[in-house]
C-alpha cells in the first residue's frame, strides 16, 4: 500500500478546491467572531493564560516539554511561547485565539484529505471535515 501525497487526495477540480478552502476559511473566521457573551479573542482560558503563559515566563522556551496534568503539550506552549515572545502583552489574547481558529482549519483540511478516498463527493467529504468547527 502506498501513501498518497497530500496534495493528491485534494479534489481535483479547481472549482472544488476552491469551494473546499473557502468553506475552511470561512469556519476559521467565524471562529474569530464575537458571540453573544462577548468577543472571544479577549480573553484567554485557563490553561493558555495561567499555566502556559506562566511556565513560558518562568522557564522559557526550556518550559516546552514541560506536562501538565499527565499530557505533554507542546502545541499549545509552543504557540503560547511565540504569542508571548513576539507580541505586546494586550495582544496575547488575540494572537491565541486566532491560532486556535488557524489549528482548527488545518486540522479541517487534514480530514478532508482522509474523507475524500471514502466520501461519496468531495462535497460529503467537506461536510465530513467542517465538523472540527463545532467542536467546543
Amino acid at each position: 500500500m502506498t501513501v498518497l501525497p497530500l496534495a493528491s487526495r485534494l479534489p481535483r477540480d479547481k472549482s472544488a478546491k476552491i469551494a473546499a478552502f473557502g468553506v475552511i476559511l470561512a469556519g476559521t473566521i467565524f471562529l474569530c467572531l464575537p458571540r453573544i457573551t462577548g468577543w472571544t479573542l479577549e480573553h484567554v482560558y485557563k490553561e493558555d493564560g495561567l499555566i502556559f503563559l506562566t511556565d513560558f515566563l518562568n522557564d522559557g522556551w526550556g518550559g516546552l516539554l514541560k506536562t501538565h496534568t499527565g499530557y505533554l503539550h507542546v502545541g499549545p506552549r509552543l504557540i503560547t511561547g511565540v504569542c508571548a515572545g513576539s507580541l505586546p502583552a494586550n495582544m496575547f489574547a488575540g494572537c491565541i485565539g486566532i491560532s486556535a481558529a488557524a489549528f482548527r482549519g488545518i486540522v479541517a483540511i487534514l480530514a478532508l484529505t482522509v474523507f475524500l478516498p471514502y466520501a461519496r463527493s468531495w462535497k460529503w467529504a467537506l461536510a465530513a471535515a467542517v465538523v472540527v468547527f463545532s467542536m467546543a
